[in-house]
């Protein structure tokens, strides 16, 4: 589950917000409606579209009444736990969710960088015939290109360590837990025992074996992502 949240996020949720944040740049038609809409979940917080996205999904709730008007096939196992208590969709409504929310924060940073390329830039290449798309790959990409490598870098610095997106949705349906949430839970109730096996030394181990493991990865994607562009001044 670590490392499908991983997947989804570097290479799902930031092409996308990336797409985004260039549509919005360009200031299509009806930019600031999509820029409110797109910045509602950071403003919000995590917590309250947690809540909101549990409402959704309650058994019984809207988006189950919609499938039903559908006629969208469910299982007695989801319409009795609901589409995040489920084993069959409760890793799916995770994934949902974090492309929803994930939008915000990072379509701010892609946004400020882009609005820091020099303006001569856009006319030089408007005036030699420069389209939407290759405006986009050929001078906005490789120019914010290093906003992009931290953005990647923070996502892998938290591949076993994240918990919260598990905690604030699924605590109960075990098939959507990560190893960060593992170790939150296994914390949580070392107090409650008095076996030493399941005390704080069990749950520090397993944190610091995947801090040995994430750190060469790390360093890795890092210096994959310095390989494909350059950091460029301007």
């Amino acid at each position: 589950n670590s490392l499908l949240m991983f997947v989804v996020s570097t290479f799902v949720s930031l092409p996308l917000v990336l797409l985004l944040s260039y549509i919005i740049f360009k200031k299509v038609p009806g930019y600031k409606v999509f820029r409110v809409l797109f910045y509602l979940p950071a403003i919000l917080g995590a917590t309250i579209m947690a809540q909101i996205f549990k409402s959704l999904l309650m058994t019984g709730g809207p988006v189950e009444q919609l499938l039903n008007k559908l006629n969208v096939p469910m299982s007695d196992m989801t319409r009795f736990a609901g589409l995040l208590g489920s084993e069959e969709t409760g890793m799916t409504m995770l994934i949902i969710f974090t492309l929803w929310t994930g939008v915000g924060v990072n379509m701010i940073m892609f946004t400020g960088a882009m609005n820091r390329i020099p303006q001569d830039i856009f006319e030089s290449a408007r005036i030699d015939g420069v389209g939407f798309f290759r405006e986009f790959f050929n001078i906005i990409l490789p120019l914010i290109w290093p906003t992009v490598t931290t953005m990647v870098v923070f996502s892998m610095v938290g591949i076993f360590s994240n918990a919260s997106l598990v905690m604030l949705l699924t605590p109960e349906n075990q098939s959507t837990w990560n190893i960060g949430y593992y170790i939150l839970t296994y914390t949580l109730n070392a107090n409650n025992t008095i076996r030493v096996e399941d005390t704080f030394c069990y749950p520090a181990a397993i944190g610091l074996i995947f801090t040995i493991v994430n750190i060469p990865l790390v360093f890795g994607i890092k210096a994959l992502c310095d390989r494909i562009g350059k950091d460029v001044e301007y």
